[in-house]
């Protein structure tokens, strides 16, 4: 099995960054976007700022949406990660 490509100790300073497939190691992000849309990634002794930004694709955001799930206060404070919530009390978790 191949493992990620990994990439150490580098400075990232507004950039937009993928993280599928790489291993960042001891690597600073300031003011970037970070993009995933899988779990094929992983970030060890790393840093983010406050001010970066985390961008979800639709298969990563369907866990984080079913793991918030019963988190109801997060409907008012970060909806867009949320399940959609029915009428009928249940909850869709689609591409649709």
């Amino acid at each position: 099995m191949w493992g990620r490509p990994v990439v150490r100790g580098l400075y990232y300073n507004g950039k937009t960054i993928t993280l599928d497939g790489y291993q960042f190691v001891e690597c600073r992000f300031d003011k970037c976007e970070l993009r995933v849309a899988s779990t094929n990634f992983e970030l060890i002794n790393c840093v983010l700022d406050a001010d970066s930004v985390i961008r979800y694709g639709t298969e990563a955001l369907k866990i984080i949406r079913l793991f918030n799930s019963r988190a109801e206060w997060m409907y008012e404070t970060a909806p867009g990660l949320m399940p959609r919530k029915n009428a009928d009390g249940t909850i869709t978790i689609a591409d649709v």
